[in-house]
């Protein structure tokens, strides 16, 4: 029997939003209290939850908060004091701060192009949409850092 050697295979560049992505993603309800969704992202060290609609699994992204989202509700202009805090928690809901318009990236993308959206968009994460609207992860600037690092590393 005869052995034809072959070339070592380079290993594949991980240069895909998949390959960085992080999955599962921390979903809330849009009717979660903010207070919940700060003890949530706070409890897993997080500081972005995706707002889904329609149940766990197989929902619909409507949003995405932010732990600044928290710290500062829309619905008014002024810096919140802990007091305020305090007699608003139960009557604001995620719904009430989170951002609607969400930029989300398909898995495939470069992380160039992700970086890219997030630059120019100011934002500091974005939904990794499937076959048009399947979340199947979320990638961050933390994540896209640690793709910069490893090609440097390379």
């Amino acid at each position: 029997m005869e052995v034809t050697p072959t070339a070592p295979q380079k290993p594949r560049a991980k240069n895909t939003v998949r390959d960085w992505m992080t999955n599962p993603v921390v979903r809330v309800a849009p009717g979660t209290p903010i207070l919940d969704a700060f003890k949530l992202m706070y409890q897993r060290d997080l500081r972005h939850l995706l707002v889904m609609e329609g149940g766990e699994i197989g929902g619909k992204l409507v949003g995405i908060v932010t732990d600044r989202d928290l710290r500062r509700p829309s619905s008014h202009d002024r810096l919140w004091s802990l007091q305020d805090m305090y007699l608003l928690e139960e009557e604001l809901a995620v719904k009430d701060v989170m951002s609607r318009q969400v930029i989300t990236v398909p898995p495939d993308a470069p992380v160039s192009a992700a970086a890219g959206l997030m630059i120019q968009n100011k934002i500091d994460a974005l939904p990794v949409v499937e076959d048009g609207d399947i979340v199947v992860g979320i990638v961050t600037t933390t994540d896209l850092l640690s793709a910069l690092v490893a090609q440097f590393l390379r």
